[in-house]
């Protein structure tokens, strides 16, 4: 479309051209429809990303990644609620199934209540690595009473406090200068 001057395609429109006019015109991409469409809605965006940087002067003209010359990444998205989730030592990715984690507990897991949005699963020198989003929900709850406190500080107990708590003196002066005349003795 550059070459032949007409405006840059969005990739709304390149989807629509994709699906409706290239597939079914070059049945050997057939292979694209049976990828999971959000990864492949994912990448199309990844591609108008780098091509406006190429138009707006931000970067250089964006390279075709394949496989086995670049890191290639695999995009997915959590659509129901058992596609995706994470157990201490393993992680459910729909179309991949279980995948076993090497470094446990640094992914959430997802029976404390974090729902897994979305992640990459890419490959670097032989090694898989996966990078998720996840929403952890607040669970902190603000305690907007209007009663006061009262505080009060003692020789004996250290604080007493209007609620019925009493904390403990933490001042040991008197029990080690015993210990210290001891000492002396």
């Amino acid at each position: 479309l550059h070459e032949s001057g007409k405006k840059f395609m969005s990739s709304s429109q390149f989807r629509v051209w994709l699906n409706n006019e290239y597939l079914p015109s070059h049945p050997e991409y057939s292979w694209i429809k049976e990828a999971y469409s959000k990864s492949v809605t994912q990448a199309v965006n990844n591609g108008q990303t780098a091509f406006e940087n190429f138009f707006n002067h931000k970067s250089a003209f964006p390279k075709f990644k394949k496989k086995g010359r670049s890191n290639v990444k695999m995009y997915f998205v959590r659509n129901n609620p058992k596609d995706c989730s994470c157990k201490r030592h393993r992680l459910k990715i729909p179309s991949l199934g279980w995948v076993r984690i090497k470094e446990k507990g640094y992914i959430p897991t997802t029976k404390d209540g974090n729902v897994i949005k979305s992640g990459h699963v890419s490959i670097k020198a032989d090694r898989y690595y996966i990078s998720v989003l996840i929403e952890i929900p607040d669970k902190t709850s603000a305690n907007n009473s209007s009663e006061g406190i009262g505080i009060d500080l003692g020789l004996k107990d250290f604080a007493i406090v209007s609620n019925g708590k009493t904390y403990k003196n933490i001042n040991k002066s008197a029990k080690l200068k015993k210990l210290e005349k001891k000492l002396i003795r």
